[in-house]
């Protein structure tokens, strides 16, 4: 393990940041490839780049090759700073990462793998390009300027949740979630790109929808298709398994229409 000393050398430094870099545990694994034991916090800093962590780091330790963090045994947090992009982030994160709050147009530089959950909620991101590609809790993304899905990771265990974007098309959405998926509040005019099976709910309300052609087949909890355009309830799921809500849209559809079309576990709201 390696101690970190000589703070009060340097002057120029963040000395809050000074501070929590001087409270963690490193473990140095390779030359100049370091693992960090516990969580991490460099959230409310005022950072405008995760190298700058990079930079004190390699001054504290004096090393005299080029550092990076490998992995990060608990969660790493560095929401509420200035970050455009995630270059200095750790390889791999065990728990959770946390980058909501930032100035993030970009994902690039961040963990290739989140053993729990990732968040990049309320930034100025526009596509998941450099987003891990593995999510092994849920993965929220809701509050950007999202116009694409591409790069989001292939397969959330829990929930993938994206409402509150620009987003005109699902194509480049997880193939798999194991939860719940939330496009709502969004611009949609086609389901397109949507998962094919959702264990949890889908909700899909407050969008520009006028049928429900690309919706996911299977849904094991609630499907909300709410507030939007509504005309026709073609390509609607086959089962639900909680409750099916179509109610304010341009055509009032009668519970008849629903279970000729889908087999509703639950109750059925129009």
């Amino acid at each position: 393990m390696r101690e970190l000393s000589d703070f009060h050398t340097i002057i120029s430094a963040n000395t809050e940041l000074i501070s929590r870099v001087r409270s963690l545990t490193f473990v140095e694994v390779g030359d100049g490839v370091y693992d960090i034991l516990g969580d991490v916090n460099f959230s409310k800093l005022g950072l405008n780049s995760l190298l700058e962590v990079i930079a004190l780091l390699k001054r504290l330790v004096a090393s005299k090759v080029p550092v990076r963090i490998r992995t990060v045994q608990g969660d790493f947090s560095c929401d509420y700073n200035n970050l455009r992009d995630l270059k200095g982030a750790p390889e791999r994160v065990e728990g959770d990462f946390k980058c909501s709050s930032n100035q993030l147009e970009t994902l690039e530089g961040a963990p290739k793998y989140v053993g729990r959950y990732f968040a990049c909620a309320a930034n100025k991101l526009t596509n998941l390009v450099g987003a891990p590609q593995y999510v092994g809790k849920s993965f929220y993304c809701l509050k950007n300027q999202l116009v694409s899905l591409v790069g989001a990771p292939r397969r959330i265990e829990e929930s993938f949740i994206c409402y509150s974007n620009n987003l005109r098309t699902l194509q480049g959405a997880p193939e798999y979630i194991g939860a719940d998926f939330d496009c709502s509040y969004n611009r949609l005019t086609y389901l397109g790109g949507a998962p094919k099976h959702i264990e949890g709910d889908f909700n899909c309300c407050s969008n520009s929808l006028r049928t429900l052609a690309g919706a996911p087949q299977y849904v094991g909890g609630d499907f909300n298709c709410s507030y939007n355009r509504l005309v026709s309830l073609e390509g609607a799921p086959r089962y639900v398994g909680g409750s099916f809500v179509c109610y304010i849209n341009l055509r009032k559809f009668t519970k008849e229409e629903v279970i000729k079309l889908v087999n509703v576990g639950g109750e059925i709201q129009t």
